[in-house]
């Protein structure tokens, strides 16, 4: 499974993960999304809790994430934050354990390049949202552009290899077969390859 391959690769995460964020400027992309949710919110992928710094108070968090050793650095960085209001569970975004219509809002920031079975997986998050719920996507997906898109493809394989994350998913396309509808869709980095979905349960 690929969330297995982060296992391996766990140790060396934060630091690119600093590297690459200041590079591009990936904090203020999280203030600007992350920061003014409310509610009971699910996180899936949560990594090594890059998102936790920028939850507010009025959020109360469930963040899964299916790599133990991603979570002991997820633990660390959540007890620095000294937040209350974030739980942190080992948990997949095809399987949550978690009852129907659970959930405000789920978060997704940079997983569904790397989950298994991505139409499982948002219809596990379709089931726990509540009707008129939302769910925001921030990730990475196949570009229109033609010279931007020869370069993923042939960075695609490396990248499958070592961490399982595929470069040519159509996420939104997937959300909208879903049965979500999507309210929202910005280009937010690289010109078209990042991208901001936003979603509600009618």
């Amino acid at each position: 499974m690929n969330w297995q391959k982060y296992e391996r690769v766990a140790f060396l995460f934060d630091p690119l993960e600093q590297w690459a964020g200041n590079l591009s400027g990936f904090g203020d992309i999280r203030k600007k999304y992350i920061a003014p949710l409310e509610g009971k919110i699910l996180e899936i992928g949560a990594g090594t809790g890059a998102n936790f710094p920028y939850y507010s108070d009025k959020a109360m968090v469930i963040a899964l994430e299916p790599s133990l050793k991603m979570i002991k650095r997820a633990q660390k960085r959540l007890k620095k934050t000294s937040k209350q209001n974030i739980k942190l569970e080992q948990g997949r975004a095809e399987e949550i354990n978690y009852p129907d219509n659970c959930f405000n809002i789920m978060v997704s920031t940079l997983v569904f390049c790397s989950v298994d079975d991505p139409k499982k997986s948002i219809s596990e998050i379709k089931r726990v949202l509540k009707s008129g719920g939302k769910a925001i996507f921030i990730e990475h997906v196949a570009s229109q552009h033609k010279f931007l898109n020869a370069i993923l493809k042939i960075l695609n394989p490396l990248q499958k290899a070592v961490v399982g994350c595929n470069l040519q998913r159509h996420t939104g396309e997937i959300i909208s077969q879903s049965g979500l509808k999507i309210i929202k869709e910005e280009k937010i980095k690289l010109k078209d390859v990042f991208r901001y979905f936003e979603a509600i349960k009618e």
